[in-house]
């Protein structure tokens, strides 16, 4: 049977899924660190009221990606350009295709923006913004795995760099949708 502890951690180490023990403080384990961040707060945008279904699917499909997502990065390594689930990149780009044509849409929404924006019009809209910082810190932080010569594809990037993306427009299209303006910067 399998236990949820390993004792591995008392000592400040763990396993990734390819086996290898490494530190927790590893970058490989500080993106999936991250990424397990995301999906805590995509769970709890499935929860709230003011989320149609239509939007919590996509948070439920968006939670799946990233359990896929932690799973290849905790496989990558500095020797070997293999996957651990190649369909997964497939999956991604066709996810990228779908992220811009529904920024796209989102976008029909709201003005064009000229400066920068508070994001504080509701609980919603601050939580969005909560996502959209971790998922660019998970960008940044697999800009980092790359140079430090791991071997990652790149489709992982496009879809980290699109998705923060959404967040962003999406949090703009949620105020426009509960009838509020984005709070300008500086009063701007």
């Amino acid at each position: 049977m399998y236990k949820i502890y390993t004792h591995y951690g008392d000592k400040g180490y763990t396993k990734l899924l390819s086996g290898e023990k490494v530190l927790k403080c590893n970058e490989q384990i500080r993106v999936c660190n991250l990424i397990d961040k995301v999906n805590a707060w995509m769970g709890l945008m499935t929860t709230k009221p003011s989320i149609n279904n239509k939007w919590k699917k996509f948070f439920s499909t968006f939670i799946d990606i990233f359990f896929l997502m932690s799973s290849e990065i905790s496989y990558i390594s500095k020797e070997k350009a293999q996957a651990y689930n190649p369909k997964f990149y497939i999956v991604l780009q066709e996810k990228v295709v779908f992220l811009e044509k529904t920024i796209d849409y989102m976008d029909k929404y709201t003005s064009i923006l000229k400066n920068f924006i508070y994001p504080i019009n509701s609980h919603t809209v601050s939580v969005l913004n909560i996502i959209r910082a971790y998922v660019r810190d998970i960008e940044i932080n697999m800009v980092y795995l790359l140079y430090k010569k791991y071997v990652i594809n790149n489709s992982i990037l496009s879809f980290c760099n699109r998705l923060s993306d959404f967040f962003f427009a999406f949090s703009r299209y949620y105020t426009y949708r509960i009838n509020k303006k984005d709070i300008l910067l500086l009063g701007k």
